[in-house]
């Protein structure tokens, strides 16, 4: 009971002694912790300035993907409008082609029917040639008629007037059939003119209505020639669409996987501002574990000044014991009414200690 009334006596003397270790304590972690706030806030603002050129880097790629994907697509366009021109090109050379082979077509047939006119026209021609031969016979017969007239009227007397006549009817029937023969040459020539006429008219009808069935099958090409060059424009176009669609695909999936990288390299900058973090929080905890041990051996070194000043006490009332024996028995009463002082002063002290550390 004695020992323990003296322990508190000493912890009673040596309590302002513990306050004062403990403020030095406080006061030398104090610019530990302001200096792992500062470590804080320069590696946050590290990180920030850090993370801005990242950010800026990865936004001037996702404008650079965008902007190639746009041109990628434009090319895209431009190469399914040079296709379509292209394949309008290659229709009208096309169309174009056939339009001449028709007309060559037609120029052969116009020269058949210009050498089928030539020949008619010859042979018209011809005719009239004949006529006009017999036509110089006629008129012959009749000179040769007045002739032969004249010679008998010259030659006739009085006594061959009789002869004469006959021969003049002779002559007269002549002129009559070379007259007839004229008139029948000329009704043949008429007649051969007609024909080759009729001739040349059938050859010109034939050629237009074979003209009119080349242009009808010409016509009906080219309509067959323009439904396949809408469907493979058609077809063209659908192709052209895919491209296209492809394209947006392409610059959807490249805006994507911006947006994924940006994400990772935000990913990545938060682990690595966590890892700092991490690392001033662990230098910081690492401070403060060397403030606590140092506040640990300080109030090793109060305690043991304490316990040296308590010896040197003792050492030195050792010689006033004796009559300090009532006093002290008295003092042992008091201290014993105010034991729950000390120790509730002395368990707020372990706790400090405590939260320190």
């Amino acid at each position: 009971m004695q020992q323990q009334i003296g322990d508190e006596i000493d912890a009673a003397h040596n309590w302002p002694t513990l306050q004062a270790a403990a403020a030095a304590a406080a006061a030398a972690s104090a610019p530990a912790a302001a200096a792992a706030d500062d470590a804080v806030e320069t590696a946050s603002v590290q990180a920030a300035a850090a993370d801005a050129p990242v950010q800026a880097a990865a936004a001037e790629a996702t404008e650079e993907a965008a902007a190639e994907a746009a041109a990628a697509e434009a090319a895209a366009e431009a190469a399914a409008a040079e296709a379509a021109a292209a394949e309008a090109a290659a229709a009208e050379a096309a169309a174009a082609e056939a339009a001449a082979a028709e007309a060559a077509a037609a120029e052969a047939e116009a020269e058949e029917a210009e050498d089928a006119a030539a020949a008619a026209e010859a042979a018209a021609e011809a005719a009239g040639a004949e006529a006009a031969a017999a036509a110089a016979a006629a008129a012959a017969a009749a000179a040769d008629l007045a002739a032969a007239e004249a010679a008998a009227l010259a030659a006739a007397d009085r006594h061959a007037a009789a002869a004469g006549l006959a021969a003049a009817d002779s002559a007269r029937a002549a002129a009559a059939e070379a007259t007839a023969t004229k008139a029948a040459a000329k009704r043949a020539a008429a007649a051969a003119a007609a024909a080759a006429q009729a001739a040349a008219a059938e050859a010109a009808a034939a050629t237009a209505a074979a003209a009119s069935r080349t242009a009808e099958e010409a016509y009906a090409a080219e309509v067959a020639a323009a439904k396949a060059a809408a469907a493979e424009a058609a077809i063209a176009s659908a192709a052209a669409a895919q491209a296209a669609a492809a394209v947006s695909t392409a610059v959807a999936a490249a805006e994507a996987a911006a947006a994924a990288a940006a994400a990772a390299e935000a990913a990545a900058a938060e682990a690595a501002t966590a890892d700092a973090a991490a690392a001033a929080a662990a230098e910081a905890s690492e401070a403060a574990d060397a403030v606590a041990a140092a506040a640990a051996a300080a109030a090793e070194r109060a305690s043991a000044e304490a316990a040296a000043a308590a010896a040197a006490a003792a050492a030195a009332e050792e010689s006033a014991a004796r009559e300090a024996a009532a006093a002290a028995a008295a003092a042992a009463t008091a201290a014993a009414a105010s034991v729950d002082i000390p120790e509730a002063q002395q368990q707020q002290q372990q706790q400090q200690q405590q939260q320190q550390q």
